[in-house]
């Protein structure tokens, strides 16, 4: 009986402390995350430059474009909100900014992913911001000496298409295709975002239509873009003439299914 109760007692011993050691790992985990994300409005002010967003509406017309932020433009931030979820993060801002001929303002979502120690603006989402053509702003414009290095929003002889801007499933041993074209002529640039919202994990692949046929029969093939096996990720490429494939790969799996958010354009 003695023997027995202090078999008990040891065994109790030993799950408090490994119970102890959970929440010690537990709570390391959290601290993880919630430190090292330090976002600041100056740090949002440098990682947009050369960023695009893409569709940005016209406030006094039909125009659709895409604003390019260049290293002068005066820029006002507000940080509006963030999120914190490992190596991926989002920060939401209110922006008012300008370049020499128009005016950009309102709220952009911009999404980060962590290499080592640093953070990366990987992709910038518009939510409500819109255009004025000409600009009102009651900011000034830079004060510069040298010419002008701004770049306004694509000209109108530029299209941007939507590729896929929605919410899919890719079942297992299956795979989720949208093709498009560049005509002759002109260089395309297709970019976008794209996440596995269940599932865990999607492949996603840029190809050319004997890139395409090799990948459909199982052949080597050379993608002109190749996420890996990945929860989350941007697309960002330029492409010559010709007809391309943009695929979402769930071959690799035998009984998950994925749900894939995507949004992604096509501008040439």
């Amino acid at each position: 009986m003695r023997q027995t109760t202090h078999r008990i007692a040891a065994i109790t011993a030993l799950l408090t402390i490994l119970l102890s050691l959970t929440t010690i790992a537990d709570a390391q985990r959290k601290r993880r995350r919630s430190t090292g994300f330090t976002i600041t409005s100056a740090k949002v002010r440098t990682d947009l430059v050369n960023k695009t967003v893409a569709n940005i509406p016209a406030r006094n017309g039909t125009r659709v474009a895409n604003w390019t932020f260049a290293p002068n433009e005066r820029r006002e931030i507000a940080i509006l909100g963030k999120s914190n979820d490992g190596n991926q993060a989002t920060v939401t801002i209110h922006i008012n900014t300008v370049d020499a001929q128009s005016q950009m303002m309102g709220k952009l979502k911009l999404y980060y992913e962590r290499e080592g120690k640093t953070w990366n603006l990987t992709y910038v989402e518009n939510i409500d911001a819109a255009v004025t053509y000409p600009r009102t702003a009651n900011i000034s414009p830079p004060i510069d000496t040298s010419p002008p290095v701004s770049v306004s929003p694509a000209s109108p002889q530029s299209k941007v298409t939507t590729l896929v801007a929605n919410e899919f499933a890719v079942p297992p041993n299956y795979y989720y295709t949208v093709r498009f074209t560049i005509p002759s002529g002109v260089l395309g640039h297709i970019y976008g975002r794209f996440r596995a919202v269940r599932g865990d994990n999607i492949r996603v692949y840029v190809l050319d239509s004997d890139g395409y046929e090799n990948f459909q029969h199982g052949s080597n093939f050379s993608p002109y873009f190749s996420s890996g096996k990945v929860t989350v990720g941007p697309i960002d490429r330029q492409l010559s003439p010709g007809l391309y494939y943009l695929v979402f790969e769930n071959t690799y799996s035998i009984i998950s299914n994925k749900v894939v958010r995507a949004d992604v354009f096509l501008e040439y």
